[in-house]
């Protein structure tokens, strides 16, 4: 699979790079991101959606399926990707993406504005998230699916909140 990761990253590289333009630095870093991306690609949930994590350096978290299956499809014979799993992978991207601000804590999407812009079409569904603006207990970010054209097909903007156990801000 990491043949095909790299792939990904390589034939999406200048979309990456203007992605990432304005993304701010994540706070862990190294082998802790190392760690992390162990740790979601071994996760259950994200084995059972295909959902692969990869940071692509310190400011972007790429989550992808790298084999889009059957159940990854729109109904009645579509062969576009479902609303679900592009709402699901976008929130994924962006998630992360805010969990790597706030190292040790719990977080999580409170608000997030998606736009599906055109069907996705495809062997693979390729996610970017990052954060722009961040406090002491949010985070603002974006994620983008692109296909393999490298064209946006889905966006959204988002609010990445630390859990209310470590403030009473949130």
């Amino acid at each position: 699979m990491i043949n095909k990761i790299d792939y990904f990253i390589g034939k999406h590289r200048n979309d990456i790079d203007i992605f990432k333009s304005d993304a701010l630095v994540f706070e862990l870093e190294g082998e802790e991101l190392s760690d992390w991306q162990q740790y979601f690609n071994g996760w259950p949930c994200s084995e059972h959606q295909g959902f692969h994590l990869n940071f692509i350096d310190n400011r972007v978290a790429m989550v992808c399926i790298p084999n889009v299956k059957p159940e990854h499809l729109g109904g009645k014979g579509e062969h576009a990707v479902n609303g679900a799993t592009i709402s699901g992978i976008l929130d994924c991207a962006v998630s992360v993406a805010g969990f790597m601000h706030y190292k040790g804590k719990t977080c999580g999407t409170i608000s997030n504005n998606i736009v599906m812009k055109r069907p996705l079409y495809g062997d693979y569904v390729l996610c970017l998230g990052k954060i722009s603006k961040r406090s002491k207990n949010l985070c603002f970010g974006e994620s983008v699916i692109l296909n393999e054209s490298s064209v946006v097909c889905a966006s959204s903007n988002s609010i990445v909140a630390v859990s209310g156990r470590y403030s009473n801000a949130v």
